[in-house]
């Protein structure tokens, strides 16, 4: 059973797409220069992991046995 609801899941996903749309415009202040298809592909790759992550954990059920 996956940790995450689908709910929580939607939230992730809407808290992270501006995150990684604003993220090459905070660090072009810095001077590094990321590509805006760059900054959504690490999204997507963050996104997929969260959700492989909430596929794969362990209940706390299982844990005890």
């Amino acid at each position: 059973m996956s940790r995450l609801s689908p709910a929580a899941l939607l939230v992730v996903g809407a808290f992270m797409v501006p995150l990684f749309i604003e993220l090459p415009v905070v660090l072009s202040f810095v001077g590094v220069d990321l590509p805006m298809p760059v900054s959504l592909g690490m999204g997507v790759v963050t996104f997929v992991l969260v959700l492989v992550w909430s596929e794969v954990s362990q209940s706390p059920d299982a844990a005890d046995a």
